[in-house]
């Protein structure tokens, strides 16, 4: 079971009609049972996508608490959260679109409860399109391990066999801000690293096949994800692990080399 909110102002939650203009507009391929009352409705609330009968569980929390409810809902004045809450991959997709949809119509904002993380109007339709986009007979988990594993079998060799010995520098590039550049003959890599986010370099060594988003690569959140049985550092750059744009494979010593450049522009602050 997941979910997905939108935390927007109280006037500004649209009926289902409206709600549904708003997804015609935005070319999304999602259809919903305008019987609903959205002020007033809890529970489960029919939908289709691309044709096929779906829906998701609709809740709205009135007066969301911000150290404990979504992120930043106390920067909306008289904020309401939407509460979509999906149990299969479908529902989730359909989650999302809608999500999306009413973010536009609202000017609110979109947050991914799994990650966290917080999508303005514009990101969470970049997202929408990417979600409604995926194969609905494959399990995103299986799918993510997959992926994984075939990165390893097809650069693993190319990786250990030909890439150089990666240099890593670590320097800053605003007061909390570190810049990390991970550089070969071949290829480099800048990852731009809040202060507050470097204790969390550390936590790659043990996590295993889990991804964390650490830091940002060309403008996009930067995922880093170790595999101790190959001996290999993956990091990329994209929307999550899985629909990434940019990335790189490289030893797993460079984990431990940027760890050590990450610690002396520490001292140096």
């Amino acid at each position: 079971m997941v979910s997905v909110s939108v935390v927007l102002a109280r006037d500004r939650l649209p009926t289902a009609a409206a709600w549904q203009r708003a997804i015609d507009e935005l070319v999304l391929p999602l259809r919903l049972d305008l019987d609903v009352d959205t002020a007033s409705h809890e529970g489960m609330w029919p939908v289709t996508l691309k044709g096929e009968g779906t829906g998701f569980e609709y809740f709205i929390d009135h007066d969301p608490d911000p150290p404990e409810g979504p992120p930043d809902s106390n920067t909306v004045p008289d904020a309401i959260c939407v509460i979509l809450v999906s149990r299969s991959a479908l529902e989730g997709r359909a989650a999302v679109a809608a999500a999306a949809a009413l973010a536009a119509v609202s000017g609110g904002q979109v947050h991914d409860d799994a990650k966290p993380r917080v999508y303005d109007r514009h990101a969470a339709l970049r997202w929408a399109r990417q979600v409604v986009a995926e194969d609905d007979t494959v399990d995103v988990a299986a799918r993510q391990t997959a992926t994984r594993r075939s990165w390893t079998t097809r650069i693993r060799q190319v990786v250990m066999d030909h890439l150089d010995p990666p240099s890593v520098v670590a320097d800053w590039a605003e007061d909390d801000l570190l810049a990390i550049k991970v550089s070969t003959s071949q290829i480099e890599l800048n990852i731009y690293v809040p202060r507050s986010e470097l204790g969390e370099i550390e936590r790659v060594r043990s996590t295993g096949d889990r991804a964390l988003c650490i830091g940002t690569m060309l403008d996009a959140p930067a995922w880093w994800i170790i595999n101790h049985e190959e001996h290999l550092l993956f990091i990329v750059g994209g929307h999550d692990d899985e629909t990434w744009d940019v990335g790189a494979t490289l030893p797993q010593a460079t984990l431990e080399a940027i760890l050590v450049e990450v610690a002396a522009a520490v001292a140096r602050s």
